[in-house]
């Protein structure tokens, strides 16, 4: 089973799909139920609902009980996904870093022509990378 954020429009695709899916009507960074697998998504694609349904159908054809949970960085904006869908959908990486979590996907973003540094979240992201080295117990 596959546990996505209530009203993430992933959920109704993967299902209408056949996929074995269910909303959490609660906080999603806590834990579901035993064995269920929590894994953070920080999504910085700029199409982000397409992101997290390929994200989300690849993660319900593993069989296992797992829990998406979309993570932002705080304080950035959004060019291409309302704000209200971030807000609606995603927790700021600071009310998660208490927490130990079983997988972090990161997904690619289009700044291929920059330097790093010139990244505008890069500080923030080497934070991240650097939590993951001991909040989390798998990162992709």
């Amino acid at each position: 089973m596959l546990y996505l954020p209530k009203g993430l429009p992933a959920a109704d695709i993967l299902t209408s799909e056949g996929y074995d899916v269910a909303v959490c009507n609660r906080h999603p960074a806590h834990a579901l139920a035993d064995g269920t697998a929590r894994i953070l998504l920080l999504n910085l694609m700029p199409e982000k609902a397409v992101t997290e349904l390929d994200i989300a159908r690849v993660l319900a054809r593993t069989g296992r009980d797992l829990t998406l949970i979309p993570m932002k960085i705080s304080g950035q904006s959004y060019k291409n996904t309302p704000q209200c869908h971030m807000d609606a959908f995603y927790t700021d990486f600071e009310a998660l870093q208490a927490e130990r979590f079983d997988g972090l996907i990161i997904t690619g973003a289009p700044v291929e022509h920059l330097p790093f540094e010139q990244v505008r979240y890069w500080p923030q992201l080497c934070t991240i990378f650097d939590w993951a080295d001991t909040h989390v117990t798998s990162t992709l």
